[in-house]
């Protein structure tokens, strides 16, 4: 058998992350750092090649930021210029990829 194999084509993303603090809270109030470590490692557990970015689906309120009353993850694939929060489809051998310093937080 012949068998062919296409390597996949990365894509990078910056990312934002801006989490509203509830002001019901008395939960602890995780850093900016803690925060994106917690979604970098969502990230690396649910996301494959060829899988489309839903942004909103690697922090959960109930899951990681039981603190958060609002959590927005934006991305950007042109380097920064415009963010979106849309889901970003990918193609079967696209592989979107994000840099520890590409993921800014903001934690308000």
């Amino acid at each position: 058998f012949n068998y062919a194999f296409d390597l996949p084509t990365k894509t990078a993303l910056k990312v934002k992350i801006q989490v509203r603090v509830s002001e019901n809270t008395t939960l602890f109030v995780e850093t900016p750092n803690e925060v994106k470590n917690k979604f970098l490692a969502n990230f690396a557990k649910l996301y494959r090649l060829g899988f489309d970015f839903e942004p909103q689906i690697f922090l959960c309120r109930d899951r990681d930021l039981p603190f958060a009353s609002e959590i927005n993850v934006t991305y950007s694939t042109d380097g920064g210029t415009t963010y979106k929060s849309d889901i970003l489809e990918a193609s079967y051998d696209e592989k979107f990829t994000i840099s520890p310093n590409d993921v800014e937080v903001e934690v308000i």
